[in-house]
Parts: C-alpha cells; sequence; structure tokens
C-alpha cells in the first residue's frame, strides 16, 4: 500500500544520555536497555495525549507522527518538562546527590515540520513496516540534530501552523537559517523553553505553560 499523507514530524533526542550510562552502567548493558524502555513509558502516555503515533524509536531518540503542528508542539513541550524530571521518575541520582552522576541534567533537542510524505507499506522478514519518506522528514531529523538542548526547533510549514496559535506570544520564536548540503537556505524558528521548565537551576514543579 502506497500514497500521500500530510504528517507534523517530530524528532526528538537525549542529549548525552549514552554518555551518562556508558560511564555509570558501562558493565551493565541490559539495565541501560532497561531504563531505557522505563523512560520511554513514562514519555508514552504525552505522545498518545496529543494523538501521536511512535513510527519508531532510536535508542535515546524517537520519531514520531502527529496530526498538525500544534499538537506537535505542546507535546513537546511537555516532554521537555518530563525529560527534565526523569532522576525523579527513575531514581538515579541527582544533581544534589552526584554520585555516579554527570553533573547535568537530563535534556533534549527536538525538531518538527509539517508536510506531505510520502507512504509505503513493505514487508520484511514477514512483517509488514510503514515507511515515511519527504523532505519534512528530513528537515525534522536535521533541526533536532542541530537543537541545542531545551531548544525546539520548527520548520518553516510546522511554523505557518504553530503561529496561528494566538497562545504563544511570535516574540519567543527565533528566526534561524541554515544552509543545506544541496545549498539551499533552509530557514527555521527555535522555541528556548528553558525559562519555563527552569528557575534558578530547579525544574519547576508546573510551569504555567504547560497548564
Amino acid at each position: 500500500m502506497s500514497g500521500y499523507k500530510k504528517y507534523s514530524i517530530l524528532f526528538l533526542d537525549i542529549r548525552k544520555f549514552t554518555l551518562f550510562f556508558d560511564q555509570v552502567y558501562t558493565s551493565d548493558p541490559e539495565q541501560v536497555a532497561r531504563l531505557l524502555g522505563d523512560l520511554w513509558r513514562l514519555l508514552e502516555p504525552i505522545i498518545t495525549g496529543y494523538s501521536g503515533k511512535v513510527h519508531k524509536t532510536l535508542g535515546d531518540g524517537v520519531m514520531v507522527l502527529f496530526k498538525n503542528s500544534n499538537e506537535a508542539f505542546e507535546a513537546a513541550l511537555k516532554l521537555m518538562f518530563e525529560i527534565a524530571k526523569i532522576d525523579e521518575h527513575l531514581n538515579l541520582p541527582t544533581p544534589a546527590n552526584p554520585q555516579g552522576w554527570l553533573g547535568m541534567p537530563f535534556q533534549a533537542g527536538i525538531g518538527i515540520e509539517e508536510g506531505m510524505v510520502g507512504v509505503e507499506t513493505v514487508k520484511i522478514q514477514g512483517r509488514e513496516h510503514e515507511l515515511i519518506i519527504g523532505m519534512p522528514v528530513i528537515i525534522a531529523a536535521r533541526l533536532a540534530d542541530k537543537a541545542e538542548p531545551m531548544r525546539i526547533l520548527i520548520g518553516e510549514e510546522a511554523y505557518r501552523t504553530i503561529s496561528k496559535n494566538k497562545r504563544w506570544d511570535p516574540s519567543l520564536f527565533k528566526r534561524r537559517h541554515y544552509k543545506a548540503k544541496h545549498k539551499k537556505e533552509i530557514v527555521y524558528w527555535e522555541f528556548d523553553t528553558t525559562p519555563l521548565v527552569y528557575n534558578d537551576g530547579r525544574v519547576l514543579n508546573k510551569p504555567k505553560s504547560l497548564d
């Protein structure tokens, strides 16, 4: 089965997550896998709460399909907050008790873009897999890769949708651009979630923007 569908694509990558576990749990890869499983079980209700569909997990990253970019953006904000609180949820060492801790909180970078993508169902080893292909996927992945911790980078098409939502102050979105490999300029908008999630370096219990 093949065709076209319009999606808002979200890529999320947890920064330095692998480095942390490489240093703390090098001798126990099973523990790393178990904790990653616990992590995605914590985040999954946020994704499904905004009608998101996990297309694939990438170890300490994930690709999610949303019906529209407003839902993707709202989900991204809540995901940032929950990731900042991972140490509490998983009973990991905290900055106040740094034994075995790298001295930094868990944080993520997120990229979002929307548009028409090609959809192809293929059968591999007897199981059907859905392939999602197109520029929105490529751009969202590149934006997630470029995003600094606590930043959500939003492609042009996704921003057109999100900017229509009067809930968000336009001044919070910073226009940026970069040159792609084919020399084309890619325009995007950067949203820094740090002031919404942290206060004096501590994770807020209930950011006002996430009510």
